[in-house]
């Protein structure tokens, strides 16, 4: 997947994320192939392959773009709560994308891509703390993950003021 700066990719990247997401809102994940999603962004398949090698790619970005905003608000000293706090609030301001996710049951691609985005955190880490910070990764995206999608499953659900209350009061479980 690209990685640079340069602004007419920049641009392409975002007409190809828009028209995914366009695309999601009338056919299924699978349904979905690069020739249509090139037409609807109105770029050529060789600019859709100077980019992305798959539209799995275009999927992965979409919800990267997602974790970008929640990393952006962090600041190194945000605490646990904090984090969660921002996490379900930009999940719910992007509930609609997340709805789309649920419904084609691209969930284990979210999880994924949120281990990848918050590896990152552990650079400021002492060496010492990033011992098994894998495992640690896992449980934690697997852990909010599934708890939020459960939550935008719910008919009834809680609002997100309460939801993280409830996250709150769960990290400060003991242990059984």
């Amino acid at each position: 997947m690209y990685e640079g700066k340069n602004p007419k990719a920049l641009l392409s990247i975002r007409l190809i994320t828009e028209a995914f997401i366009r695309e999601m809102h009338h056919k299924k994940y699978e349904e979905i192939n690069v020739k249509d999603l090139c037409k609807e962004a109105d770029v050529s398949r060789q600019t859709f392959y100077n980019i992305f090698r798959t539209k799995e790619d275009v999927l992965r970005k979409c919800i990267d773009n997602i974790f970008d905003m929640i990393l952006n608000q962090r600041s190194d000293t945000v605490d646990a709560i904090e984090s969660i706090h921002i996490f379900v609030k930009t999940f719910y301001e992007n509930r609609d994308f997340m709805d789309l996710l649920i419904r084609n049951h691209l969930e284990k691609i979210l999880t994924e891509e949120f281990v990848y985005a918050i590896s990152g955190l552990s650079k400021s880490m002492e060496n010492s703390q990033r011992e098994h910070l894998d495992y640690q990764l896992a449980f934690y995206a697997g852990g909010l993950t599934q708890i939020l999608i459960h939550w935008m499953k719910d008919e009834e659900r809680v609002s997100s003021d309460e939801l993280i209350d409830i996250l709150a009061n769960s990290i400060q479980l003991p242990y059984f």
